[in-house]
């Protein structure tokens, strides 16, 4: 359904239609222009429907806009982070080890069942025994938390503010144990698509409106949850004294031979796959282990080490991890070879199996997804498996204006890209040199290919996306700099630069197309949907082209020039893909 509104218009008509579908329990799927107020439509349609608001969102970058929305409507909000990113014993991170433990406490209890007083797990010096019970628990573990009311500054500032108030309290039990006391809160997908994640946080689904945030990243929930195993980390991890621990572990030392079996599997797919990227071949020298009823031993041992914090334990559980991931929960496993790093990647080919829950309208009765860049209702249902009865609401709003540049002398094609470097480095001096004003945005296809331009540039102010650059950090950007991005990383989504009403981004520039490289996951991936797999690269490529373009387009006066450098982009003029207008 669409209706062309003006941008005062929208928000009512589509939270009017949208409660009642809702009420329905009926899904509610929102497509509107970045920029339109998707955020406050969400509480408004909470408040028409009597419930709390629950925003879930790919990344905690995300969970600023519904944190400033709430301020602006007078409601109070909380969120939540994983457990490791707020634990005081050990600051790592547990994603590397594997997604879904990064939200278990590093020392949620001791693993020794009847230590009674006498604790000999590796952590006993960050905990106590308490008496009377046959578990140790962490210092910081608290009896009873500080009520919060609200969240009264930006949530970054406000966790550190936590962990500076209460020195000897936990911050994640706090904030765990204030969320569902709030009007509105904020959580990450870590603990939606979590068999553990909403029965830790005590939510009740029947209180909440669920609000799906930037929708689209749905398409890549399944790569979310994905085990890595890189042959960097395998060359300086403790094997022998992995390999003893697991010689001590049962008599018959079989544990130690499947230990050596599957390393052993692993050492010859680097070996003899490694020149080639996300190549699928792999799956059938796992599945060569034939484990059978060993699967079961496999369990045993992960639970045995999952909660002890010593890098030989580590080893041995993200080893069987995988392998028990790849034979009990349909996780397919790909060799990739990105910069020279070689790593066994493993995932679900889909993001049908997560989205399922969705289905049930006794598990999520009120579920809304937004997004500016929804795809289809065919790619909803075909894609995303969703079965339940939903309203598709599709916003007919224009805002800001967008000036497009087409440069068709360079490529980004893989192959040719080392050709293309210095070409590309020009263009973004050139265009660094053109515009004096804001800030400009360019868009690179991978991390490897925006270091190697962005590096030979002499760009007196830039600044480019890693893992340790906050989103808060390009907050106060001075004008003409340069924030250098990855389309399919967390700042081309989630970012906005604004002031006074207008957005600070005047330029988008995108340094080749940011295509999937072809690969054997994208052809199993196609195949397993049964979609031509150009159709499939064309929707996913269309999504992350207008997200980043959206960074720019805030406000209903926002103006833009947007640089398409790649030949191939004249392919998504000829096909309406491009989607600007």
């Amino acid at each position: 359904m669409s209706l062309a509104l003006s941008k005062n218009e929208w928000q009512e008509t589509y939270s009017s239609l949208a409660a009642q579908s809702l009420l329905k329990k009926r899904l509610v799927f929102l497509n509107a222009p970045t920029g339109s107020g998707k955020t406050r439509f969400a509480f408004k349609v909470a408040r028409k429907i009597g419930k709390k608001v629950l925003f879930v969102t790919r990344t905690h970058n995300e969970f600023l806009r519904p944190w400033e929305e709430s301020r602006t409507l007078s409601s109070t909000f909380m969120f939540i982070y994983g457990k490791a990113r707020l634990c005081k014993v050990f600051n790592e991170d547990m994603e590397q080890i594997d997604p879904s433990l990064s939200i278990q406490c590093s020392l949620d209890a001791c693993p020794n069942d009847a230590c009674k007083g006498k604790c000999d797990c590796p952590d006993k010096f960050t905990a106590k025994c308490v008496d009377g019970s046959s578990k140790c628990v962490c210092i910081y573990y608290p009896g009873e938390v500080p009520v919060l009311k609200d969240c009264t500054s930006p949530p970054r500032e406000f966790a550190g503010k936590l962990i500076r108030d209460y020195p000897t309290l936990c911050p994640y039990h706090i904030l765990r144990r204030n969320l569902t006391s709030t009007d509105s809160a904020s959580i990450t997908y870590l603990y939606l698509f979590n068999d553990e994640g909403l029965r830790a946080l005590n939510v009740n689904a029947d209180d909440y409106l669920f609000v799906i945030d930037e929708a689209h990243n749905l398409n890549r929930i399944n790569e979310t949850f994905s085990l890595e195993l890189s042959s960097r980390y395998l060359s300086t991890a403790p094997v022998a004294k992995a390999r003893a621990y697991l010689k001590a572990y049962d008599s018959t030392q079989i544990t130690l031979k499947l230990f050596d079996s599957i390393m052993e599997v692993i050492g010859n797919i680097f070996r003899d796959h490694g020149t080639k990227n996300y190549k699928v071949d792999v799956e059938k020298e796992f599945h060569a282990l034939r484990l059978g009823d060993q699967i079961r031993l496999v369990k045993r041992v992960m639970d045995s080490v999952s909660s002890l914090r010593d890098d030989t334990y580590r080893l041995i559980y993200r080893v069987f991890n995988l392998v028990y991931k790849i034979f009990t929960a349909g996780f397919v496993p790909f060799v990739v070879n990105e910069d020279g790093k070689l790593s066994i990647v493993a995932f679900r080919l889909t993001p049908k199996s997560y989205l399922s829950i969705f289905n049930s309208t006794d598990d999520f009765p009120y579920v809304l997804f937004m997004s500016g860049t929804l795809p289809t209702k065919e790619y909803v249902e075909k894609v995303w498996g969703i079965s339940r009865p939903y309203d598709y609401y599709d916003v007919d709003l224009k805002l800001g204006r967008k000036k497009i540049f087409m440069v068709t002398d360079v490529t980004s094609k893989y192959e040719l890209r080392d050709d293309n470097i210095s070409r590309y480095v020009k263009y973004a001096e050139k265009i660094y040199d053109k515009h004096q004003d804001g800030i400009l945005l360019y868009v690179f296809p991978s991390y490897e290919f925006m270091k190697k331009v962005m590096s030979n540039t002499k760009i007196p102010n830039k600044l480019m996306e890693d893992r340790s650059l906050s989103i808060e950090r390009t907050k106060d950007l001075p004008s003409h700099t340069v924030l250098a991005i990855v389309s399919s990383g967390k700042f081309s989504e989630g970012i906005e630069i604004t002031d006074n009403g207008k957005s600070k981004i005047k330029v988008v520039a995108f340094f080749g197309v940011p295509y999937p490289r072809m690969s054997d996951f994208l052809k199993r991936k196609a195949a397993e949907l049964n979609i031509p797999l150009m159709k499939l690269l064309d929707e996913e490529t269309k999504l992350l082209i207008q997200q980043a373009i959206g960074r720019a387009i805030r406000f209903e006066n926002d103006e833009v020039d947007v640089y398409f450098l790649d030949q191939r982009f004249r392919y998504f003029v000829d096909k309406s893909l491009l989607g600007v207008g």
